[in-house]
């Protein structure tokens, strides 16, 4: 290496500003002549920036300055070469069209490691578009793709072996975007027909389906979908470590809170995976332990002792085992054999906002499960069935017991109303059949199953007491407090005056201090519930593509148990595209979905009899409800749940459009608009509350508590049964609207060896809903929903791999920049819609939503946000020496990742107190968290 090449090397490893890896593989000046009957062997790979491997690409090699090349081919199908020559120093030549030629000086040695050439981008196809027809470019784009379709053979071998650049390019041909982070991007491939997790080698994969349509019949998620067929026995031994850190030391203190605990993550996890017999059976073994301290939302509590705001913190700790097996029965005929266990221990849950810690839960989680699947392949077709068992099992107990005290919009302390026990059984059958006939592509399911649930209940077994203020609990319990010496002072000087003691609310009202609960409710009966239940859900969907200008999507779906109501329903789905012009594409599709009716173990649960019974008392005394005598709760004063005889399945209706084009640049510009209209939604409502539901008069309110209760109860439209009925109906409507935009790039901008990228996304997003009942009698139309939303994601990549030979600034190079990403996301949407409430029962149904008369839902805004992310990665790899018939290189791999959230520390609200009673009101009720720092690592080894 001459002077200028290792300059040049040292600026680039020390100085991170020259990342252009092809200034660094200068010509060397003279050829050495060969040594007498040495040879060596020339090898390598050509990529492209993504590191997708290009096929067919010219490659030459010279001697020295020589003008005619000693030797000359082209790549084959893994974008590998190979020269058989003297030992000596030469150049090697790769060009390409659209590329730019590289022109590298080697040493040719014998075992020297292959190379790995990159070739990017002509510079003026960047900047300039002029020579690109767009419509062309679309069509060639496999983003274009009008139906699901499946890759061919030469395109799975032509896939990128690098797990990152594998998961880009599947996720661009599918018109998705990634996030930037390996994990999260793979989360949602489906491997092998169900499961979710890392991407196999590309030797191992047997098909790749690709759907970019979001209307499916089969009731998965919106957006694309991927899924993988892989080959048993096939691949290598692949051994992983993945491990994560995180440490409140890292962290930024959340604003407003007075001090920073011990909060700590430390999750491990170990996976095996490889072919047990070659070309037959291969394992795969994980086990995981994680154990954290995650933070919940910060306790903001005005309590009469004092203002609390602390950080709270939730410690977790889960073990996990993982063991699949899969056994190839023949070329096109597998079985594969699943087992999963996982335990998993939560304390504090519940805790934070305005619950104290007295009121928190442990929760312990148990569940386990058997899996046999099968999965045939055949010229058109792909079917995987399975069958699998599970069983889970949870416990939820309070950490204290107690009579449970709740003053609205202040504090919640007292003993936890949780603590249950659930176990439950599932028998699973599920078979999924994809094939393809004369130009149709069909896809039909079906899932049974048998589903046995043990539970016991004991929620609110102790009481819960409801204050409508701050004011009223001081007075109930003879001001005790620092923060109850006002309100005594308040009501001492109101006595004094021989004055009935009131208070001004949030709005300006006058309120009287009343030191009187607004409601007490208690559960009591039979805890223990066995329900059993049969389910069966269908699909059946047509792809059709009509040339390269039109598809048809048809499909429907079915689903019901032998708990719902009606029976008769069809879930329908259409969805066609056209090429509207060359380079724009329309889809317009539809669906009508059917939900079932899930309410059965409720009805059971609170049937007011066999099972559980509940009582309500308005206004009692406070701390013993029953201080004139013993309450019985029989069927007149129990409240309960019923079916409504006229309830129906509620279904919605969901039509969409959407316009892709394609702009110059290798931009990609995708605007949608959707809707929804839901019909006979299901509403819950007291049908027993005081008629009409408005406001009770004053004479009512101003008469003795006893006498009051008398005169409201006889109101109810079933009395004497006094007790609150809570129907289910379906009765309800609603409508929304979603306006997007995304713009997308779907190749990296290289400047000086540096690959940028990124995209933009808008969307807005509305509602309106009948699902406000501050009157029983009279659900009230209006805004449900309403917020913008911007996203922005910028990618920065440094260079894959460096073409510096000296063993010295090679290493320090792979130490340093080389394989280098940063990605940074930055989020801002509008603070959502609230309603005003005022913390009292206003109408006497012993509900304390009820918003002051004249007062509409939804007239407050929520706090908007703004927050910048950025996931820092890094990987070093160490080559080894490649196998026979092994497409990757058996490389070693450590990557280390840092995840920054909310980088920049922005202090956000996390939301405002509507109550009118509450001493918050107005104010915020928590901050989210300032910045956090994650840090991961993984090794392969």
């Amino acid at each position: 290496m001459n002077v200028r090449d290792c300059f040049r090397g040292t600026a680039v490893a020390f100085g991170l500003m020259l990342f252009n890896p092809l200034a660094m593989g200068a010509s060397v000046a003279a050829t050495t002549q060969a040594a007498a009957g040495q040879t060596a062997l020339v090898s390598g790979t050509v990529t492209d920036e993504t590191g997708g491997v290009m096929q067919a690409v010219t490659v030459r090699l010279f001697v020295s300055d020589a003008t005619e090349p000693v030797g000359e081919t082209t790549t084959d199908g893994d974008g590998r070469f190979t020269f058989e020559v003297p030992v000596g120093t030469y150049r090697v030549q790769v060009a390409a069209q659209d590329f730019q030629t590289v022109d590298q000086a080697i040493r040719a040695t014998p075992g020297m490691e292959p190379l790995t050439l990159t070739l990017p981008l002509e510079v003026v196809q960047e900047i300039v578009d002029v020579d690109i027809n767009p419509g062309d470019e679309l069509r060639l784009d496999p983003l274009a793709s009008l139906t699901a379709t499946m890759l061919s053979e030469d395109e799975l071998l032509a896939l990128p072996t690098d797990e990152e650049d594998l998961a880009l390019y599947l996720l661009l041909l599918a018109g998705a975007d990634s996030t930037g982070d390996l994990e999260t991007d793979i989360s949602s491939f489906i491997i092998d027909g169900w499961d979710q997790g890392r991407l196999p080698d590309p030797d191992e994969i047997a098909q790749i389906i690709i759907d970019p349509i979001s209307l499916r019949a089969d009731g998965s998620g919106e957006g694309p979908r991927i899924e993988i067929i892989t080959r048993p026995g096939t691949g290598r031994w692949r051994r992983s470590m993945n491990f994560n850190f995180a440490d409140e030391s890292l962290d930024a203190t959340t604003p407003g809170e007075h001090s920073k605990p011990a909060r700590q993550t430390r999750d491990l996890d170990v996976d095996l995976h490889g072919p047990i017999i070659p070309g037959l059976m291969d394992i795969d073994l994980e086990v995981s332990m994680n154990n954290s301290g995650r933070a919940a939302n910060s306790l903001r509590a005005i309590t009469p002792t004092g203002n609390l705001f602390d950080a709270v913190v939730r410690p977790e700790t889960e073990y996990g085992l993982e063991f699949d097996a899969d056994v190839a029965l023949s070329s096109s005929h597998t079985l594969g054999l699943d087992f999963d266990y996982e335990s998993q221990r939560t304390q504090n849950d519940g805790v934070g906002g305005f619950t104290l810690p007295e009121r928190g839960t442990d929760e312990d989680d148990h569940d386990w499960a058997f899996q046999v699947s099968e999965r045939r392949l055949g010229e058109g077709f792909v079917n995987d069935l399975r069958f699998r068992v599970q069983q889970e099992s949870s416990r939820d107990t309070p950490v204290s017991d107690g009579v449970a005290i709740d003053v609205a919009d202040a504090f919640n302390r007292g003993g936890g109303t949780r603590r249950s026990l659930d176990d439950e059984t599932r028998l699973q059958v599920e078979d999924r059949l994809r094939w393809q006939r004369r130009g149709w592509s069909f896809e039909a399911g079906l899932e049974a199953w048998y589903e046995k649930n043990h539970s016991t209940s004991e929620n609110n077994y102790n009481g819960s007491f409801d204050f409508a203020s701050l004011h009223d609990y001081c007075r109930a319990t003879d001001f005790f407090g620092s923060n109850c010496q006002p309100t005594q002072v308040l009501v001492s000087d109101a006595l004094a005056r021989g004055v009935t003691p009131t208070y001004v609310n949030g709005r300006g009202d006058t309120v009287e201090v009343t030191g009187v609960p607004t409601t007490y409710t208690v559960t009591s009966g039979n805890a223990v519930l066995d329900i059993t239940e049969l389910g069966v859900e269908s699909f059946l969907q047509a792809d059709r593509g009509f040339g390269d200008n039109a598809s048809l999507r048809l499909g429907v779906r079915y689903e019901a148990t032998n708990h719902s109501v009606n029976f008769w329903r069809l879930s329908p789905t259409v969805n066609v595209q056209y090429r509207l012009f060359p380079d724009t594409i329309v889809s317009m599709g539809a669906r009508l979905s059917f939900r079932d009716f899930r309410g059965y173990e409720q009805l059971i649960r609170y049937d007011g009899s066999t099972h559980q019974k509940q009582l309500s008392i308005s206004s009692p005394s406070f701390p013993d409800p029953f201080l004139n005598g013993t309450v019985t709760i029989d069927k007149d004063r129990t409240s309960l749940s019923v079916l409504d005889p006229a309830y129906r399945a509620p279904y919605s209706f969901d039509p969409q459009v959407s316009l892709t084009h394609s702009l110059p640049g290798s931009m990609r510009v995708n605007v949608s608009y959707s809707m929804n209209f839901g019909y006979r939604q299901q509403r819950t409502r007291n049908i027993n509350a005081p008629f009409p539901g408005t406001p009770l008069p004053d004479e009512i309110l101003e008469l003795p508590r006893n006498i009051r209760q008398n005169v409201v109860d006889r109101m109810r439209p079933f009395y004497p049964n006094v007790g609150n009925i809570r129907q289910m109906e379906s009765t309800g409507r609603s409508v929304g609207s979603r306006f997007s935009v995304r713009l997308q790039r779907r190749r990296n901008i290289v400047l000086l060896g540096i690959a940028f990228s990124g995209s933009i996304n808008y969307s807005y997003r509305s509602g309106e809903d009948d699902n406000d009942y501050t009157n029983p009698y009279v659900p009230l139309w209006g805004l449900s929903r309403l917020e913008h939303t911007v996203g922005s994601q910028f990618r920065i990549r440094l260079p894959r791999e460096v073409t510096v030979t000296h063993p010295f600034l090679k290493t320090l190079a792979r130490l340093t920049y080389q394989r280098t990403n940063f990605n940074f996301n930055l989020r801002a949407n509008t603070g959502r819609p609230y309603s005003i409430r005022s913390g009292r029962d206003l109408n006497g149904d012993q509900s304390t939503r009820d918003r002051p008369p004249g007062v509409a839902r939804n007239t407050e805004r929520g706090p908007g946000r703004l927050s910048l992310d950025m996931t820092f990665t890094k990987e070093i790899r160490t080559g080894v020496e490649r196998r026979e018939n092994d497409r990757r290189p058996n490389e070693r791999l450590v990557r280390f990742q840092a995840r920054f959230n909310n980088l920049l520390n922005t202090t956000m609200v996390r939301s405002y107190s509507g109550v009118l009673s509450s001493p918050l009101f107005g104010h915020p009720t928590g901050y989210m968290r300032g910045r956090t720092v994650r840090l991961s690592m993984h090794v392969d080894f």
